[in-house]
């Protein structure tokens, strides 16, 4: 009986997440058309493009697509799926624990991150400090020439 009841549990979850997915993608899509609406007319107008006004189209349209990356990544946890994380290097889901990117090659490093400004812990893929606001720099995955020589 307990089992009926946490499979429907998960089921009924899973289709709240499905929905909250598809009414993002909708809201996603009317954002993208209000961009390209606008571009049109600044094109039209032949104005200086409002670079500002498009720029923030263009973090509203990202910021949904984070959301609803975050709600799929739950429904696969839901799912039975084991779990995932962003690499830092190329944004590419990887299992929790790889030691490297299969798309990158970049070595995941297992050390804890911290903020530089409050301290706190701090996730590989957070952009900013969940704590304090900050904004966290990503590490770089490509050496340069000079260290590369270093290392040989």
């Amino acid at each position: 009986m307990d089992k009926n009841r946490g499979v429907m549990s998960n089921f009924f979850r899973s289709w709240r997440l499905r929905w909250h997915i598809v009414s993002l993608e909708k809201e996603k899509e009317e954002s993208l058309l209000r961009l390209g609406k606008r571009v049109y007319e600044l094109f039209i107008e032949r104005k200086d493009w409002g670079r500002e006004e498009v720029r923030e189209n263009c973090q509203e349209v990202l910021s949904i697509e984070e959301e609803i990356e975050d709600l799929e990544e739950k429904m696969r946890r839901l799912e039975g799926n084991k779990p995932r994380r962003i690499c830092p290097s190329c944004g590419e889901y990887i299992e929790e624990g790889s030691l490297y990117c299969s798309r990158c090659g970049f070595h995941q490093k297992q050390q804890e991150l911290t903020c530089s400004q409050c301290g706190e812990k701090i996730n590989p893929q957070d952009k900013f400090c969940p704590h304090c606001g900050q904004e966290i720099k990503q590490p770089s995955s490509h050496k340069t020439e000079e260290e590369e020589e270093k290392n040989d």
